[in-house]
This record gives structure tokens, C-alpha cells and sequence, in this order.
């Protein structure tokens, strides 16, 4: 599902959201779409890789805990296919291992990570800080 920004006219960065709860890629969708980026959901791993495939994708935000297919996974994936693909993971707990799955998640290629639920401010400010905001691709063309 693409949702195109009624905001930020031209070519905003497309970020693909991984979470296997709708509300959660709703949100992130929401928040993001404010901010000048354009969405696309996918809802696990096995649905991201083929987005990913077949999509621009600037950025992929995942989830750890999924069916399926799960964060660790796919981050292991677009890695070996795209060795400069620019991931974030987040999570919410789930097991024993948390928080070490975002430490984990950073040492197989995610460029960040943040525990939900999240301010949105500062989940913007990770967002930026691994893709710049679509407002500031177009200030350095000129």
C-alpha cells in the first residue's frame, strides 16, 4: 500500500514500514508522511523482501518480532543483496532477549534502533539521521 504525500510535492524519500500490527505501520505511516516522507507497509519480512525488490525504497523501518519472517532475518537479507540498504529496527519487547535483538539488529547492518513506543520526535530525528529529510534533498540542488 503507497501512501503518496499531499505535503511535500515532487520525490520525497519512500520509506518501506515492517510490523506485523497495522495500527503500529499506521502510525509510523502517519508520522512520517508529516514529516515529507512517503510510505509503503509491508507486514513481514517475506512481504518486505519482494517490496523491496520492485520499489525505490530509501529506507526500511522493521520490526523484530514477526511471523513469518522476522526483522533479524530480513535485515540479514537486504544486507547481503544491497550492502548499502539503510535499515532501522524497532521493537517492543517480547522475550528474554530484549533489548539485546536491537543491539543484535545494529551489528547485522541497521543503521539504528528504538524500543516502542516512541516519541515521534525523536523517532523522526533516527529517521533523519540515517536519510535526510526530503525538504533538504532539494536545498542542495540549488
Amino acid at each position: 500500500m503507497t501512501k503518496l504525500n499531499r505535503y511535500y510535492p515532487g520525490n520525497p524519500k519512500v520509506v518501506l514500514i515492517v510490523d506485523d500490527k497495522p495500527e503500529v505501520r499506521e502510525i509510523i505511516s502517519v508520522v512520517l508522511t508529516m514529516y515529507g516522507y512517503q510510505c509503503v507497509e509491508a507486514c513481514n519480512g517475506l512481504e518486505a523482501k519482494s517490496m523491496y525488490d520492485t520499489l525505490p525504497i530509501d529506507l526500511v523501518i522493521t520490526d523484530i518480532y514477526m511471523p513469518e519472517e522476522d526483522g533479524l532475518s530480513l535485515i540479514e537479507h537486504l544486507k547481503e543483496i544491497d550492502p548499502n540498504a539503510k535499515i532501522i529496527a524497532m521493537s517492543g519487547g517480547g522475550g528474554s532477549e530484549f533489548p539485546e535483538c536491537l543491539e543484535l539488529a545494529e551489528s547485522l547492518g541497521a543503521a539504528n534502533s528504538f524500543i516502542k513506543p516512541f516519541n515521534h520526535l525523536h523517532f523522526v530525528n533516527i529517521v533523519d539521521s540515517v536519510i535526510p529529510k526530503p525538504e533538504e534533498q532539494f536545498r542542495n540542488i540549488y
